[in-house]
């Protein structure tokens, strides 16, 4: 429910932000039809589509060293990013050579500014987003270690975590099992969805980079 309350936020900006720049700079509404990459020409065409096989290409890459814990998730969300600014960068260019709407140009990058601030933020506070934190760890015991988080918490201080393993949890990057966790280590902890009032966390996955 926040990821899709995140979307429908970002989406509202958008139509915000190109709604306001089509009365400022009197931009006309361009038609563009459903289940169409609605290219500006035939040179466009052509362009559009070396970039997205490339980008596929780097993307698959990318997906498969995830794949195998070899890199984190956000990882993958570098070739998106590569794939809305590049594509939104040469749909801009056409459309101010070679449309009849020079104009439009400007809320297509203004789209891509959008999205790529949206993705950024994802990458930066998924955890956020999910109920995860981030933290250093400054106590552990034979099943548990505290985690002391100062993200989002600009204003009361830093907060202790208590974390509880259980035999479902997994851990990635550097550390491959709770044997190798150490005080002072810095870790993103994804914890079970738990009522709030329950006395500890319980780790999904804990995650080391």
């Amino acid at each position: 429910m926040n990821l899709l309350f995140f979307f429908l936020i970002v989406f509202a900006i958008n139509y915000i932000l190109k709604f306001a720049l089509r009365k400022l700079f009197k931009i006309e509404p361009s038609k563009r039809e459903f289940f169409s990459y609605n290219h500006i020409n035939d040179q466009h065409r052509k362009v559009d589509w070396f970039v997205r096989g490339g980008t596929l290409i780097v993307g698959l890459v990318l997906l498969y060293f995830v794949a195998l814990d070899k890199y984190p998730p956000s990882y993958y969300l570098v070739a998106v990013i590569a794939l809305i600014v590049v594509d939104h960068l040469v749909r801009a260019f056409f459309e101010w050579r070679a449309s009849e709407n020079p104009k439009q140009s400007i809320l297509t990058l203004t789209q891509m500014a959008v999205f790529v601030a949206a993705i950024v933020f994802v990458i930066q506070f998924n955890f956020f987003l999910f109920g995860g934190f981030e933290g250093v760890v400054t106590e552990k015991t034979d099943t548990s270690f505290m985690v002391e988080v100062t993200s989002f918490n600009f204003g009361t201080g830093s907060t202790v975590h208590e974390v509880h393993m259980t035999d479902h949890t997994l851990f990635k990057g550097e550390v491959r099992g709770f044997d190798e966790l150490e005080e002072g280590t810095l870790v993103r902890v994804m914890p079970f969805d738990l009522p709030s009032d329950f006395p500890y966390k319980l780790a999904s996955e804990v995650i080391v980079e």
